[in-house]
């Protein structure tokens, strides 16, 4: 993901919905996951909370948004739910590694070093980990 923070926040606030409502979309991409699941969750672009909100019902996340603002968001969000650990910045600040699984959704659209950040998330995984990637189907999605 882009190292500018700023630009980071314009992308996410200038989201066309908010996924918090879309609600059945939600539910349907953790469906998804959830068979490639573990004890441990890496999600890298957690934005506002959305997903590892969803996801920390099933398993711990560590949620790595490098957005300044969203990621003050998602500590706000998560101050008090001992299943979610927060950190601010990308993948190479994640120093925990042992993750059963990691997830990028509607993220890696927007990473600038796509190769240095796969293999930062392979030497975080288990080795029988599993890495899963949601993009947009279309340009016209992309934010």
């Amino acid at each position: 993901m882009s190292n500018d923070q700023h630009a980071v926040d314009q992308v996410l606030s200038s989201s066309p919905e908010s996924l918090d409502n879309a609600l059945n979309y939600r539910n349907w991409i953790v469906d998804l996951c959830t068979p490639y699941l573990g004890p441990s969750l890496l999600a890298i672009g957690a934005g506002h909370g959305t997903f590892p909100e969803s996801f920390a019902k099933l398993c711990t996340v560590c949620a790595v948004e490098p957005g300044t603002d969203s990621s003050a968001t998602l500590t706000e969000r998560f101050a008090d739910d001992e299943n979610v650990d927060v950190i601010v910045g990308v993948a190479d600040n994640v120093e925990k590694v042992g993750f059963d699984a990691a997830v990028m959704i509607n993220v890696f659209e927007h990473i600038d070093d796509e190769i240095g950040t796969l293999e930062t998330i392979h030497h975080r995984l288990q080795p029988d980990g599993h890495l899963i990637i949601w993009v947009p189907a279309f340009m016209l999605l992309y934010s």
